[in-house]
């Protein structure tokens, strides 16, 4: 079994937990540092992101050997993730719940809203409301790689969603007075649409305490990990 073969058949025993690894893996984004029998270690090139597949930190740490410092990182169990946190100086270490949409059919786009791409004149009411950090370049980039949807109603922004640079759906913020309206359920729906129609699988990731974007995530059918992954990051 050559390399790509073991390493799909480690990320398979899991899908949802390690879709993170796996889609990308699928696009043709990572690069295989490291494996072994039961770990994995990949590099996400655009996302500049190493994403480590390792049940205890000694196998963390066996993996990890040939690499003298990383930026960001995922890990797929807390004593790997402590691992990475304690060895390249990455203290914000995130338990997040791994949500995929792991079927082919499309969903229908309830309400009366219009979904369009958004261009850089929208740079600053994304970078004002989306609240989960406020890196002004990233938002750019974002914007530059045709991400960035909106949803409209008469032609008013309600909310904007977009996807990662390491390919993950996010970055779904609706505006205050707009909430509530089903404007998140609409720009979910359209970019798992946008996502199957480029035959990927759409997955994210959800901050542990974000009960409201479970919540969304199941309510549009979307299958969430029994297990805690996480991120590992710079504060």
């Amino acid at each position: 079994m050559g390399a790509k073969e073991k390493a799909l058949e480690l990320m398979e025993r899991d899908p949802v937990l390690y879709m993170d690894m796996l889609g990308p893996f699928h696009r043709g984004m990572t690069e295989i540092v490291a494996q072994s029998g039961e770990g994995l270690l990949l590099y996400n090139v655009p996302g500049r992101a190493y994403m480590l597949a390792a049940d205890t930190r000694a196998e963390a740490e066996a993996l990890c050997a040939g690499v003298e410092s990383m930026a960001i990182a995922t890990a797929h169990s807390r004593e790997a993730g402590e691992f990475l946190r304690d060895r390249y100086g990455l203290p914000d270490l995130q338990p997040c719940t791994q949500a995929a949409y792991l079927v082919s059919t499309p969903l229908p786009l309830e309400g009366e809203v219009e979904i369009l791409q958004l261009g850089q004149s929208y740079f600053s009411v994304i970078l004002e409301n989306y609240h989960t950090f406020t890196d002004a370049a990233y938002v750019r980039r974002r914007i530059d790689a045709g991400v960035m949807h909106g949803a409209f109603r008469e032609g008013e922004l309600l909310g904007f969603i977009g996807m990662h640079d390491e390919g993950s759906v996010g970055m779904l913020e609706v505006l205050p007075p707009h909430r509530r309206q089903g404007a998140a359920a609409a720009l979910m729906a359209f970019m798992t649409n946008w996502c199957l129609a480029r035959g990927w699988v759409p997955f994210s990731q959800i901050f542990a305490g974000n009960e409201a974007s479970l919540s969304l995530h199941r309510r549009v059918g979307w299958t969430l990990s029994q297990k805690s992954m996480y991120w590992v990051m710079p504060e």
